[in-house]
């Protein structure tokens, strides 16, 4: 049996996203505090509407009923949803401060980015500590789903755990299309602009599953650090003729892969 054609108020009503153990034979649940908004902040009864999202599929409930910090539901509709990139692009970004970081997130999460990795590199400005970090990257993550819900997304991007660049460069490893930006290489003959080296990942970009994407820090990467990412297979390119902020680098470069790969 093919999935049913969505439901029209699946984009008129409230989404929230669930594990997948908490759907099961056309009832699912919601419970915690995306129970209690339910309840007190958007104040829906039994009759009212939302949709859930597990698995990149949509269902659009009913609510049965609201009780305490569950809200219990019968499916009505189901479909598979379509606003996800082709590509699953990996953001490698070396850690700024924290306003900016947050708006890195919220931002690359509406874009489409798959997965954000904080990075920690020679000019890393704030250095995290590693007794906040599980507290940080608890509230990283909220913003990520803050972010899905809003822009209407099928998947919760995550929010790792801050590694090194060298650990960085070993997890891209195996990704279909790699670079990293560098202001520098706009001086230079060879990939002196991302469009000028598109023409080497063209080929690949038609087939791409995965992209790695690295963006530096405010004093951006060092020349060492570009040079060891360039050993490790990944291109360095130029974003244009002027210097970006290290968030307006993020968000261009992604705009930038997902436009060329069909994401956008």
């Amino acid at each position: 049996m093919g999935v049913p054609a969505r439901d029209a108020r699946a984009v008129k009503t409230p989404k929230f996203f669930i594990p997948e153990n908490q759907i099961q034979n056309g009832t699912a649940v919601i419970t915690g505090g995306d129970a209690r908004h339910i309840a007190l902040a958007l104040r829906l009864k039994a009759g009212g509407m939302v949709t859930v999202c597990c698995s990149g599929m949509d269902h659009v409930c009913e609510i049965l009923s609201v009780s305490g910090e569950t809200v219990r539901l019968a499916v009505r509709s189901s479909a598979y949803e379509c606003s996800e990139p082709p590509v699953m692009a990996t953001l490698f970004q070396a850690t700024p401060k924290s306003d900016k970081f947050e708006m890195i997130i919220q931002k690359c999460v509406e874009l489409g980015v798959h997965e954000i990795v904080p990075v920690l590199t020679e000019h890393t400005v704030v250095k995290p500590q590693a007794h906040t970090q599980e507290i940080r990257i608890k509230r990283y993550n909220k913003i990520a789903e803050s972010a899905a819900k809003q822009s209407g997304r099928s998947y919760v991007p995550a929010v790792a755990a801050t590694i090194s660049l060298a650990e960085a460069a070993e997890r891209a490893k195996g990704m279909d299309i790699r670079f990293v930006c560098h202001e520098k290489e706009r001086a230079r003959r060879a990939g002196d602009h991302i469009k000028r080296v598109w023409g080497a990942f063209e080929k690949d970009a038609v087939t791409a599953k995965t992209a790695a994407v690295f963006v530096g820090p405010e004093g951006g990467f060092s020349d060492g650090e570009i040079e060891s990412l360039k050993k490790s297979g990944i291109t360095a390119v130029s974003l244009g003729g002027r210097v970006l902020r290290t968030e307006t680098a993020a968000f261009t470069a992604l705009i930038i892969l997902l436009y060329e790969t069909g994401g956008l």
